[in-house]
């Protein structure tokens, strides 16, 4: 469930991390740690 949100908030933000951890309302130290540790990375869940 997590990585399906964060990935929808960096898809609609185009992969901003910070706009995407503000609109989570988590910060932007928080949205790096859970990309790394659930194995998700912006560009290619994004399609870039």
């Amino acid at each position: 469930f997590e990585s399906r949100l964060i990935r929808t908030a960096l898809a609609a933000t185009h992969g901003r991390r910070m706009e995407a951890a503000q609109r989570l309302g988590i910060g932007r130290n928080t949205i790096t740690r859970k990309i790394q540790e659930l194995g998700l990375d912006a560009a290619e869940d994004l399609g870039v």
